[in-house]
């Protein structure tokens, strides 16, 4: 579901620093585009430069329009997530949104049920990739370099695990070479397993709250948290109407 992502290492030359810059679309192969969002120059040891580029396929230009206008209606997910798309980045009210070449696929098959949805001011593509996530489904920009034409599409997301049978599984494994290189990284030096939470009250008299308080030794690792923001009390302003009939 996320956006993906490209790295491309190549000399420093005159030519390769006039083509890759900021912004510009690297053509990755059949309807993939990467922009390029970091640029690094290095020199080795021998005085060799080379220029290492990264960034992330073109879906990323979605993170770059919100829900302007308020959104709010009843619709299959699918229908949902391409209105958004059309209102903030194809078609806006106002045209200086709108994302040069991007249209919306013609003859998209509906996807999802029909559901109310609402959103205002959010990140379009975190708006979009919420309802694509709850739902399995996946939401891509495929592009046609030749036509310079970029079509916003949305997919179902297909089950290729071990645990079903009516598609053919997928395997990764180094030992069949579709793992190219694989790494792993333990962090464990922001991790907390035990919080005393403390809430409203002042000294003696404030309450507090601790979870999981049987861990020991090293293993238990504390946090205080402060929450003296959350109040355990209600306010309620009632009127209270009175009739009086005088005899």
């Amino acid at each position: 579901n996320d956006i993906g992502d490209f790295e491309l290492w190549c000399p420093l030359t005159e030519e390769n620093a006039e083509l890759l810059k900021e912004d510009n679309l690297l053509w990755i192969g059949t309807d993939t585009l990467g922009v390029i969002e970091v640029i690094q120059k290095s020199k080795d040891e021998e005085g060799s430069l080379s220029l290492q580029i990264s960034g992330r396929f073109n879906e990323c230009w979605l993170e770059r329009r919100i829900v302007w206008d308020k959104y709010s209606k009843t619709d299959y997910i699918s229908n949902h997530m391409r209105s958004m798309v059309y209102q903030n980045a194809v078609n806006p009210s106002d045209t200086k949104r709108k994302i040069p070449n991007l249209t919306l696929v013609e003859d998209q098959e509906t996807y999802g049920s029909s559901t109310a949805y609402s959103a205002h001011r959010d990140n379009l593509w975190d708006s979009l990739n919420e309802l694509g996530k709850g739902n399995g489904l996946s939401l891509r920009i495929s592009n046609n370099v030749e036509q310079k034409s970029c079509q916003f599409t949305v997919r179902k997301s297909t089950d290729r695990s071990f645990e079903q049978q009516e598609n053919d599984v997928i395997m990764l494994s180094s030992d069949l070479s579709d793992i190219l290189s694989s790494e792993y990284s333990l962090d464990s030096t922001g991790f907390f397993n035990l919080a005393r939470v403390a809430g409203a009250g002042e000294d003696a008299a404030r309450k507090e709250y601790t979870v999981n308080p049987d861990l020991t030794g090293l293993n238990r690792r504390e946090l205080s948290v402060d929450a003296r923001d959350i109040s355990d009390t209600e306010t309620w302003n009632v009127t209270i109407t009175t009739t009086v009939t005088l005899l």
